[in-house]
């Protein structure tokens, strides 16, 4: 994993925005993110956030839960923010909709050093140019999440994560991953 000089909003964006201008086509893979603002038994409404491409042409998009494969394989819940891929063109409304195909939490990504392992748990401190550094000094992630990698204190390393911080005594992010930062 690297530590990268571009963070997750800006790279989102050039990626949601090249995925946008080359798949014109239907029937080609399309992405946008968006936060979650309602999950009914039949569909999931999205708000479109700001940064994204999309945005100029719809504030808000829905599709069918059976798109996805059912509650099942919906992780997110609301307020969650969240990747769509769907296929062809966005049909236009309010809201409008799209042929959705997956829906998954949206990763986010920081560096950080470790400042002590144990319980289960490591506590990172991010580095002073991480975002995330303005929210919390130090985070706590589950090790039964990402696994105990042998990881030494004093290793700098790169946490994916997703949702946002969670207070406490010792703020937690949701960890899916981490690994040595480059």
């Amino acid at each position: 994993m690297k530590c990268r000089a571009l963070r997750l909003p800006a790279a989102l964006a050039g990626l949601l925005l090249a995925l946008s201008l080359c798949a014109c086509g239907a029937g080609e893979e399309q992405g946008f993110a968006g936060e979650v603002l309602q999950i009914s038994d039949a569909e999931v409404l999205v708000s479109v956030l700001p940064n994204d491409p999309l945005r100029a042409q719809a504030t808000q998009v829905a599709f069918p839960l059976d798109a996805i494969g059912g509650r099942e394989n919906l992780e997110a819940t609301v307020g969650d923010t969240v990747t769509v891929v769907y296929l062809g063109p966005v049909t236009p409304g309010e809201p409008a909709t799209v042929d959705a195909r997956e829906c998954g939490l949206l990763q986010k990504e920081f560096c950080g050093v470790i400042d002590r392992i144990g319980e289960g748990t490591a506590v990172i401190e991010p580095l002073a140019t991480e975002e995330i550094a303005q929210e919390a000094q130090q985070l706590s992630i589950s090790l039964q999440q990402v696994g105990d990698k042998g990881f030494q204190v004093g290793d700098v390393v790169s946490v994916t994560y997703v949702r946002g911080v969670v207070p406490g005594s010792i703020p937690q992010v949701d960890a899916r991953d981490w690994g040595l930062a480059e």
